[in-house]
């Protein structure tokens, strides 16, 4: 993911919203693929908000900054932080309190949600 990340970045693009359903993994080759990519902006450009699913975008994107690399580091972080936890990390009850969370950074969950192990792990 990293690779295609900087990839992607090399030609002034972000992917925005990296989210679970986006990914798959093979247990042969232990690899992640990328199998969806719904959204994609130039650096610098300001992508359609009504268009982007809530969770995992950048905090910046949802008040209306431009692109940046930096905005799938965030995006990637919160994809890592479902994988740990098991939780999204700015789920609400609903689409609207999901998308003020994510705006806000808010997070409802903490690693205490992860699993004994993980917690050990880290």
């Amino acid at each position: 993911m990293l690779y295609l990340l900087k990839y992607i970045h090399s030609n002034k693009l972000a992917l925005v919203s990296i989210r679970p359903e986006d990914i798959t993994y093979d247990p042969f080759s232990r690899d992640f693929s990328l199998i969806s990519i719904q959204h994609i902006a130039r650096f610098e450009t300001e992508p359609k908000i009504k268009m982007l699913p809530p969770g995992y975008i950048a905090p910046e994107i949802l008040n209306q900054a431009k692109v940046c690399p930096e905005s799938d580091v965030f995006s990637l972080g919160s994809l890592l932080f479902k994988c740990v936890t098991g939780k999204a990390p700015f789920d609400g009850d609903n689409y609207i309190e999901t998308m003020n969370n994510n705006r806000c950074a808010n997070q409802r969950h903490t690693l205490r949600a992860a699993s004994p192990e993980i917690r050990e792990f880290i």
